[in-house]
């Protein structure tokens, strides 16, 4: 990510305009985006377009973000924390998906019986009474 940082913030362009501007949060969403596809080198390529036009960002806007913060290093820290956090929390969520696509492993229930994953909730627990 502090090679991106770097070279987004390499180019001593002016600061985007007001309009153009990029809000913390969409360029956070709009990074992560583009890290997920990173794993299909066969089509990063063609998908960064995409996933730049979904999150209505353009990779200008991306450079003129990091160069406008590049004063302030604690808060590019901050961001790059934050996509590292949902990128794993990304990661999580696909391993969990994966493992409940898998057929191939029964899921017993408390009492015994088997269940697909997707069936099985969070069981109430009776509340301890107090004395």
């Amino acid at each position: 990510m502090l090679l991106l940082a770097t070279s987004l913030g390499c180019g001593g362009r002016e600061p985007a305009s007001a309009e153009a501007a990029m809000t913390r949060e969409r360029f956070i969403e709009t990074y992560v985006a583009l890290r997920r596809i990173e794993g299909d080198t066969t089509a990063v390529d063609s998908l960064r377009p995409l996933v730049l036009a979904e999150h209505g960002a353009t990779e200008e806007q991306l450079r003129n973000f990091v160069i406008e913060r590049g004063e302030d290093p604690a808060e590019l820290a901050r961001i790059w924390e934050e996509i590292y956090r949902r990128l794993e929390e990304a990661e999580l969520q696909d391993v969990l998906a994966d493992t409940l696509d898998m057929d191939t492993l029964p899921v017993l229930d408390d009492d015994g019986t088997e269940r697909e994953p997707w069936l099985l909730r969070r069981r109430e627990r009776p509340t301890p009474e107090i004395q």
